[in-house]
């Protein structure tokens, strides 16, 4: 029995770690490199520091070919135009990375133009997730790819649309907002409905949404950011393993 019980021990010590060390590594958080400018007002995307797999390695990869694009696109903007960008850290694991990024380009533009877009990763396959991880089949919330809507470079893969997410918007919105939004939405035929950036918020434990399909003149009185706690988040349909994943990174926070 000692000798079985050995044998079977020695078999578990030789089996392959991968699928072990991908679980467990999927449930790690991570530590970024310090926020830097590439010009002032401008951020560029942190990287994770000391990535520990190709997953996050991947992750780099993608935030450092967005760092070069970004430097390629300011290097055509004329002395009278300017990118602003300002990046935060809205989630480091579990689970996820989660980077949202507000500003305005006005580089070969007549006004500038507002600039917003949530990078969601998985830190298990180092991909940006797409809106099945987010929302449920049956949910209400529609998602559309960003490129069937010719998002702009370095943005997420997928905004949602849902008149549950109108109307939250619209109950916090001012009175000029307010008539913006009912032209926008009574229009919806010739403009399309209103499309929202998504992030998770782990200081709060809630999920954040913004209006990120607005007209210019719009979006400067309809840029509120709107807040979904988690119980209503569930409600709406979003996904429950995002929730959850957002929860525990939360009482991690709680624990420090």
């Amino acid at each position: 029995m000692r000798f079985r019980a050995k044998l079977i021990w020695l078999l578990v010590l030789a089996m392959p770690v991968s699928a072990f060390e991908q679980k467990a590594l999927r449930s790690d958080p991570v530590r970024l490199e310090p926020i830097r400018q590439i010009s002032e007002g401008l951020d560029a995307w942190p990287r994770i520091l000391n990535p520990k797999n190709g997953s996050e390695r991947h992750i780099n990869s993608i935030l450092d070919s967005y760092n070069v694009e970004t430097r390629k696109i300011l290097a055509q903007c004329t002395a009278n135009e300017e990118w602003s960008r300002e990046i935060r850290v809205t989630m480091a694991g579990p689970h996820y990375l989660s980077l949202q990024a507000g500003g305005a380009n006005s580089c070969s533009a007549v006004h500038p133009n507002p600039y917003d877009a949530a990078l969601l990763f998985d830190l298990g396959t180092g991909e940006l997730l797409d809106g099945s991880t987010v929302i449920e089949k049956n949910s209400e919330i529609k998602v559309v790819k960003a490129t069937e809507i010719a998002r702009y470079p370095q943005s997420e893969k997928f905004l949602l649309s849902s008149r549950a997410l109108d109307g939250m918007l619209m109950a916090s919105a001012n009175d000029n907002c307010k008539e913006s939004l009912q032209e926008v939405t009574q229009n919806s035929n010739l403009d399309g409905p209103i499309l929202y950036s998504v992030w998770p918020d782990v200081e709060k434990n809630q999920v954040i949404v913004k209006p990120v399909s607005l007209s210019y003149l719009d979006y400067l009185m309809c840029s509120e950011e709107v807040d979904i706690p988690p119980n209503q988040a569930r409600k709406l349909g979003f996904s429950k393993l995002f929730l959850q994943a957002i929860d525990q990174a939360y009482r991690a926070t709680l624990r420090q």
